[in-house]
């Protein structure tokens, strides 16, 4: 029980303090490439025409609400995207599932910041891929406070 309440007293101390640092950050910062849950590096490149990770990688956060910056004039318009595939489904076709710049090194998390993350709702439902892949959809912007994901691309679709 004293492990417990050690750990607990910690990690709100922890909390305490990197909230106390600042309350405008970008996620690239505020998770630095040591820290081993979430990863850092190269983006996937993009192909024909598809979005390029870095206008998410810009979406910052202040007072608990994204700030989308340029990324701001897709919203609600038709967009590419390359990328992985997440989904914590053991199906070979799903219905909705994430997509994010980097190939999952974790069965159970995804461990990109919320600003990689797009949460994808295909037409029908499509089937899991290990490699990357183009996908195009209405891109949707959610302004909820909603810590997971900023995005959603609804009605999409692989594209050939």
């Amino acid at each position: 029980m004293t492990y417990i309440r050690y750990a607990l007293v910690m990690y709100l101390c922890l909390m305490a303090n990197a909230d106390a640092q600042t309350t405008t950050y970008t996620f690239r910062k505020y998770f630095q490439s040591s820290d081993a849950y979430y990863q850092d590096g190269p983006f996937l490149k993009p192909i024909a025409n598809a979005l390029s990770w870095d206008l998410f990688a810009a979406t910052t956060e202040k007072e608990f609400r994204p700030v989308y910056g340029e990324l701001a004039k897709y919203n609600h318009k038709e967009v590419i995207l390359y990328g992985y595939m997440f989904t914590l489904f053991q199906k070979d076709t799903l219905k909705h599932f994430i997509l994010g710049p980097y190939a999952p090194t974790c069965p159970f998390h995804y461990h990109v910041n919320p600003n990689l993350k797009v949460k994808v709702i295909p037409e029908i439902p499509m089937n899991y891929s290990k490699e990357p892949v183009l996908i195009k959809g209405i891109l949707r912007m959610l302004d909820d406070g909603n810590k997971d994901t900023y995005y959603i691309l609804e009605h999409a679709a692989l594209v050939n």
